[in-house]
């Protein structure tokens, strides 16, 4: 007895006779062992016949059993391929985020500082005109000394109108005070920071726009960030705030030391010094508080103090005191606008 194992699904049996020996001497036996032999012929021809197609089919399935499995190892490696390759377009996608955010940022500090050259620029170019007026504005002070000098009489006549006019510009400066303040007013020299006085400009401005300034200088205007901490740092300064409603009823504020950081700073108020005035401490709550605008938020508060008033301070929670706000007329019901608590 034989078998062949194709596979575990699919068994064939093959069962045969062995072939029989017949010999002897008896002619009756040798017939009969001759029928069996052709008999067995016969039988192992036709076995063989049906057998073949089994075999063959059962081959064939054996080999599309293995074909099939090898599919199936390739399927399943493409399979892993194709996720690896999402995973490394998914880190590159993320790379490719990351560096168009750092452009972004690069442009918008490019543009700051393109927006800083051209006012440096700006600068200079006019220290370059006083430069050029400086030489005939001196020749011209000299003619006049020597002139001066050439008539003693006249130099001490220009002498003792020079001392008549000190003494009404102090006059002046003391019926001015005493209208304005009922205190010590600044000095005459002093630059203006901030005017308002008519709503005619617009102060819900850029950060761009407070750094350079804007307005008229003959109306409403605001100095500019970058100017005021220039003047701040060259040598010490006071702040003088000086307030009026529309009942005429005027107050002020005054501060022995003003001081603003640069722009890595956010121009925050580093010093005020000490206070005196009659309208109320209300600028320390802001002190060392950083500037915002509606397109920079650098306040305190859960929501944007700039955006939420319309001005451009320096918020904290967000003010008690807040000079760039909307101007209101005097029929406007609204509360937040120009203010200064007390």
């Amino acid at each position: 007895m034989y078998s062949i194992k194709l596979n575990v699904k699919f068994l064939i049996l093959l069962i045969y006779a062995p072939l029989q020996i017949c010999c002897g001497s008896d002619p009756a036996t040798n017939l009969s062992c001759a029928a069996d032999k052709d008999l067995d012929r016969k039988c192992q021809s036709h076995c063989y016949r049906v057998v073949k197609p089994l075999l063959q089919h059962a081959s064939d399935v054996y080999q599309k059993e293995q074909e099939h499995s090898n599919l199936l190892a390739k399927i399943q490696q493409q399979e892993i391929n194709i996720k690896s390759i999402q995973a490394d377009q998914a880190i590159l996608q993320a790379k490719i985020d990351d560096q168009n955010h750092s452009l972004t940022i690069c442009k918008d500090q490019l543009a700051d500082k393109d927006a800083l050259i051209e006012h440096k620029n700006a600068v200079i170019k006019e220290l370059q005109i006083k430069q050029e007026v400086k030489p005939k504005t001196m020749q011209v002070d000299q003619d006049n000394l020597q002139a001066k000098v050439k008539s003693p009489k006249s130099l001490l006549e220009s002498y003792e109108s020079h001392l008549n006019s000190k003494d009404a510009l102090i006059e002046h400066e003391r019926e001015t005070c005493s209208k304005l303040c009922d205190s010590m007013l600044a000095r005459l020299d002093w630059t203006v920071v901030p005017r308002r006085k008519d709503g005619r400009v617009n102060f819900n401005q850029t950060w761009s726009e407070y750094r350079q300034g804007f307005g008229n200088p003959q109306g409403e205007f605001f100095l500019g960030l970058e100017k005021l901490h220039m003047l701040t740092k060259s040598q010490p300064h006071e702040l003088f705030i000086y307030l009026q409603n529309f009942e005429n009823q005027t107050s002020f504020a005054r501060y022995d030391h003003f001081l603003i950081g640069d722009e890595s700073e956010s121009f925050n108020i580093k010093s005020l010094g000490k206070y005196s005035g009659t309208a109320g401490d209300a600028l320390i709550y802001h002190k060392g508080m950083k500037f915002s605008t509606i397109d920079r938020k650098n306040d305190l508060s859960e929501f944007h103090c700039a955006a939420e008033w319309s001005s451009g301070w320096w918020f904290n929670k967000c003010y008690h005191c807040n000079l760039n706000g909307v101007y209101r007329d005097e029929s406007s019901s609204l509360h937040h606008g120009i203010n200064w608590y007390t």
